[in-house]
């Protein structure tokens, strides 16, 4: 076996690493978002041969010694973008073999180290999807900003915005969190809030970064703040709780709960985890064991049947960042 190529190909972010025969992370690299609902076909195209150069450079090695590159990819979970995603590769003219899935399927399968359990995801957006033991998958949520993303980062970033104006016109008193976010962003007055939300520049990840300042808020004792993140909490116990009814034998189910909101906003999580064991009490709840990268990479040995190197290779993984 020779090289393999592991890339999440994610929404805000693109990370891919480089394996030797022996599973060793020989290089690891970044480039921009691949999820063709935000960026151009070309931009995509783009990416996605600078990382896979910058891949093989890094490992000194040419693409005839790389068996696979296992791609996840945000925004491909319909048939009609997969096919474009793959027309891409055509594109490109890349000689190697690929593997292409849905970002979601090689966090979950990274997160649990197999193709098997729920994951939760809440960063930027969120979606909770599960396979369970017959190989069936499930989903709920993964809309996008406008139609779900329940208590991701934009949602309680949004929310937190929504607050401040409502405390501008004196139906809230939310002044501590406005300041909160006036000091952290560079605001000096209202017109710079809009400009921020409304501007053509402006992203989901730009209102996204609004929720760690509701969790400063949150752990200085602000009501509203507290309120937001447990309101975010709640609504990841209802999306899981879907996922939950889904799967056959649900009894002793594992979720691993993972994402940006979930793994650094306590409240969130906190109100999340009691949610879920209140009502399930022998379902566990566990953070990632390895990176989607890695999942990725999992899913590549199954391909091409080297299961047995995987189990060897997971000993020595450790989370890509």
């Amino acid at each position: 076996m020779g090289f393999m190529i592991g890339i999440d190909g994610g929404g805000t972010k693109s990370i891919g690493s480089i394996v030797d025969s022996k599973g060793m992370i020989i290089a690891t690299a970044e480039e921009g978002s691949m999820n063709l609902h935000t960026r151009e076909v070309e931009a995509v195209g783009h990416t996605l041969e600078n990382l896979i150069n910058k891949l093989i450079n890094a490992a000194g090695c040419d693409e005839r010694e790389v068996d696979l590159v296992s791609i996840g990819v945000a925004g491909i979970g319909r048939k009609r973008d997969e096919i474009t995603f793959r027309k891409i590769i055509e594109r490109i003219n890349l000689s190697i073999p690929v593997l292409l899935n849905t970002d979601i399927k090689i966090a979950l399968v990274g997160a649990h180290g197999k193709e098997e359990g729920i994951f939760l995801l809440s960063g930027t957006g969120s979606i909770a999807y599960g396979i369970d033991s017959t190989g069936s998958e499930h989903r709920i949520g993964g809309w996008g900003h406008i139609l779900g993303d329940e208590g991701s980062g934009y949602d309680i970033g949004r929310r937190g915005l929504e607050k401040i104006v409502q405390g501008i016109d004196k139906r809230v008193d939310s002044s501590n969190l406005k300041k909160r976010v006036f000091d952290n962003l560079g605001f000096t007055s209202i017109d710079d809030l809009i400009n921020f939300v409304y501007s053509a520049k402006g992203t989901k990840a730009d209102i996204a970064r609004i929720a760690p300042i509701v969790e400063e808020g949150a752990q200085a004792g602000d009501k509203i703040c507290i309120d937001l993140l447990i309101e975010a909490g709640n609504k990841l116990v209802d999306i899981t709780e879907e996922i939950i009814f889904q799967m056959p034998h649900n009894e002793n189910l594992v979720i691993c709960a993972g994402g940006g909101v979930l793994e650094n906003i306590t409240t969130v999580y906190k109100h999340f985890h009691f949610g879920i064991r209140k009502k399930y009490p022998a379902i566990t709840i566990i953070p990632p064991k390895y990176s989607p990268v890695l999942g990725a990479l999992i899913m590549g040995c199954k391909h091409l049947n080297k299961m047995e190197e995987i189990n060897l290779w997971k000993n020595q993984w450790k989370q890509v960042k």
